[in-house]
């Protein structure tokens, strides 16, 4: 089977050297040239909770490709999926599989555009960093969820597992969906008021205005799950719903939930302020984006997450600055109230 990532960077370039390793036949594809460069001259240097390995693997540029797959696993930037998948899907044959790693949920758009039948869904459970040029960085060790879009449990959904788990551990789900929703309430909390404030987790917790303003993301993105008929994936064994508040006594537990999660984080910068630093988009467009977009098909009112994406907006065009007095003003377009 001829494989490629699209995507080699943190958690793409690990995929594929670790299924290299193990005998897949896979090569890399990724849009930075230097990177490319480096892979191909000394291999992929990759270190951390891994151990140490360096391996030779092709990787070739986008427009480089003369080659379709049977099986692609597609791991670019949220912010990167449309011009990705205009070149990516000339690398697809009719009977070829596209599995979105991606953080965020892209699975419908990529769907709509090289059709539900070649989409498998996914998501990764453990973090990896690029270094720099052929130089990866896994942080941690963890599984990945993967699952056909409509719930059915097919022999290549299978066939999939059995390969990534050369990589990682492979959950299978009926409900991708809610695995899905529930990682984009993790990914769409913090770090979206990390990149209106500037804040580090640590930052946050201590300002309760910041903090009720991540209690009040988290409840708006489960109250459109839940208009939508989406049914969320345990955090930890426990319902998304605990992580909601519309009242002071359900912030509090909420707010010593969060104090006993992230206070071990508490130095962490979010994704966003290292896009900021690189001077890239931020993903919050496309995670908290996202709710917004499926708000308005569900019939939800959803003002805080409005007010982070119209902000974050601005601070990237540099029509905004990045700090911590932007809260009040969330409070005031977010029409904020209470929890």
């Amino acid at each position: 089977m001829k494989m490629a990532v699209v995507g080699a960077g943190a958690i793409g370039g690990i995929i594929g050297a670790v299924l290299l390793k193990e005998g897949e036949d896979i090569v890399l594809i990724d849009a930075d040239k230097n990177h490319v460069k480096a892979i191909n001259e000394k291999g992929l240097k990759i270190d951390g909770a891994r151990g140490e390995l360096n391996v030779k693997i092709p990787a070739i540029l986008p427009n480089e490709v003369k080659d379709t797959y049977d099986l692609i696993f597609f791991v670019v930037k949220a912010t990167q999926t449309a011009d990705a998948l205009g070149t990516t899907k000339n690398y697809l044959k009719v009977d070829s599989v596209l599995v979105c790693l991606q953080n965020g949920i892209n699975e419908d758009y990529i769907a709509s555009i090289i059709g539900e039948k070649r989409t498998v869904g996914g998501l990764v459970g453990w973090g990896a960093e690029n270094k720099g040029p052929g130089h990866l960085t896994q942080d941690s060790r963890g599984d990945f969820t993967i699952g056909e879009l409509d719930g059915s449990i097919t022999d290549r959904v299978k066939k999939i597992a059995d390969i990534l788990g050369k990589v990682e551990p492979v959950v299978i789900s009926e409900n991708i969906w809610g695995h899905l929703w529930t990682k984009l309430l993790v990914n769409s909390s913090m770090s979206a008021l990390g990149a209106v404030t500037g804040y580090t987790y640590g930052d946050t917790l201590k300002d309760d205005l910041a903090k009720r303003l991540v209690v009040k993301v988290m409840t708006e993105i489960v109250d459109v799950a839940q208009a939508l008929g989406i049914k969320m994936e345990p955090i930890s064994g426990v319902d998304p719903v605990i992580v909601t508040a519309k009242d002071e006594e359900k912030y509090k537990q909420v707010s010593a939930i969060l104090d006993a999660v992230y206070a071990p984080h508490a130095n962490v910068k979010t994704g966003a302020l290292l896009d900021y630093k690189r001077g890239v988009k931020t993903e919050i467009g496309r995670w908290n984006g996202y709710v917004v977009e499926k708000a308005k098909e569900a019939g939800v009112k959803v003002p805080v997450n409005s007010a982070i994406v119209k902000m974050v907006t601005e601070i990237e065009n540099k029509e905004r600055k990045l700090s911590p007095d932007n809260i009040k003003e969330i409070i005031k377009l977010g029409s904020f109230e209470g929890a």
